[in-house]
């Protein structure tokens, strides 16, 4: 589409699904880019013989039309006159920058990825400064190896963090890609490398009440290394979340007055409503009452990043719970056995609170209202079920004592 562009013109472009140029009659060649996110930039098109190329020139609004239309000109005389190909002079300029670590190339990555991706943009970078730049520390990426990236990747896998190996893995393509542009190495070696599939580990779950009873007040009984991860743990056997979903609860998504926490589900992509007992909300608010809500947006802030959430529990967890006794993942299947098996509610009930897809008669998904009515009391009626085997089991253990 070809406009006479002006400030207002620009102004009203719309992000849509996919990026979108928009051209500029006064300059031939020049034209708005508007990505998704919003982001626009002026470029120029240009050929060298007969390839296609383009320059670009800066971000909207920092640098105007006005500005971008002059050096588009000028650009277009170095090109048309003097023969220089401005792309390849620009990437000699970035060339010359001093981005030589795997750290300079990554942050210099983020900073383009931030544009196209405002809201990932944290997390991702996070991941990095958490894993990536310690591990690799001050290296050059020219000295980089393939197998120095295999290793790292092992590295993540042996700590129980497979899911953060692969995300980095997947932005490491990327940064190479970005080295590989401003000439700082010849090919990317990160492309091709593959995560083998691992042998499927039954996540073991436990059943039983009062078998199940011990094991919650062996976490009620531990000393914990600090606050966040105590309440993390402790949240497990009443909300029975996936695990990447709880270490990334935010403040914003608890609504204390209503009792619910609200959030976009990563496995599905639907939004949970999850009904919070009154044990929940005070297990909430002990983190409230340290300050936590007042330092992070995250519930379960990170102490090595102000932005970002905890990875993981799992080191602390298996330090009370012995993974073949029973896992993490293992309280969603103790939840479901129990809540249907002891509390009497419908599969359908209990299946929309574990958050999966339960079709309706129309073949409708995953609705988070669906059944609310019922998972509000359920949720109340699970908390005070924990509580009551707790207390027999503990009841239980002073009687075989005195005999």
């Amino acid at each position: 589409m070809k406009v006479n562009l002006t400030d207002r013109k620009i102004k009203s472009l719309k992000a849509q699904d996919k990026k979108y140029k928009t051209w500029d009659i006064a300059v031939s060649g020049l034209y708005v880019l508007t990505m998704p996110s919003g982001y626009k930039a002026f470029k120029l098109a240009y050929r060298i013989g007969k390839y296609q190329k383009e320059s670009t020139l800066g971000q909207y609004p920092i640098l105007s039309l006005q500005a971008a239309r002059k050096q588009a000109i000028k650009e277009k005389q170095m090109i048309q006159v003097d023969k220089i190909d401005v792309s390849s002079e620009k990437a000699q300029e970035k060339r010359t920058q001093n981005l030589t670590t795997l750290k300079d190339v990554c942050l210099k990555w983020l900073e383009e990825f931030k544009t196209e991706y405002p809201k990932k943009y944290p997390e991702t970078k996070n991941r990095m400064v958490k894993h990536l730049f310690p591990y690799f520390d001050k290296k050059l990426i020219q000295d980089i190896k393939r197998q120095d990236i295999k290793d790292f990747l092992t590295h993540m896998k042996k700590k129980g963090i497979r899911h953060t190996a692969l995300r980095i893995k997947q932005n490491l393509v990327h940064v190479w890609n970005e080295a590989r542009d401003r000439e700082l190495v010849r090919e990317n070696i990160v492309t091709g490398i593959t995560f083998k599939k691992t042998e499927h580990t039954h996540q073991v779950a436990e059943v039983n009440p009062k078998k199940f009873a011990v094991l919650l007040n062996r976490i009620d009984s531990y000393k914990f290394p600090n606050i966040e991860v105590e309440v993390a743990i402790k949240l497990l056997p009443h909300l029975f979340p996936r695990h990447s979903e709880l270490v990334a609860m935010k403040w914003k998504d608890i609504n204390f007055d209503n009792q619910t926490w609200e959030y976009m589900q990563t496995k599905t992509g639907d939004v949970r409503l999850v009904p919070l007992s009154k044990q929940v909300i005070g297990l909430l608010n002990s983190l409230k009452t340290v300050g936590s809500a007042d330092q992070s947006e995250y519930v379960f802030a990170s102490d090595k990043s102000k932005t970002g959430h905890i990875s993981q529990f799992r080191n602390e967890f298996i330090k009370i719970i012995n993974p073949e006794e029973h896992t993490i993942h293992g309280f969603r299947a103790s939840a479901r056995t129990m809540l249907q098996q002891y509390l009497k509610y419908s599969p359908d009930v209990i299946e929309h609170q574990l958050g999966h897809v339960v079709p309706d008669r129309l073949g409708k998904s995953y609705n988070r209202t669906t059944h609310i009515e019922d998972r509000i009391p359920m949720m109340t009626d699970w908390s005070n079920y924990l509580d009551e085997i707790k207390r027999n089991a503990k009841q239980m253990k002073v009687v075989n004592k005195n005999d």
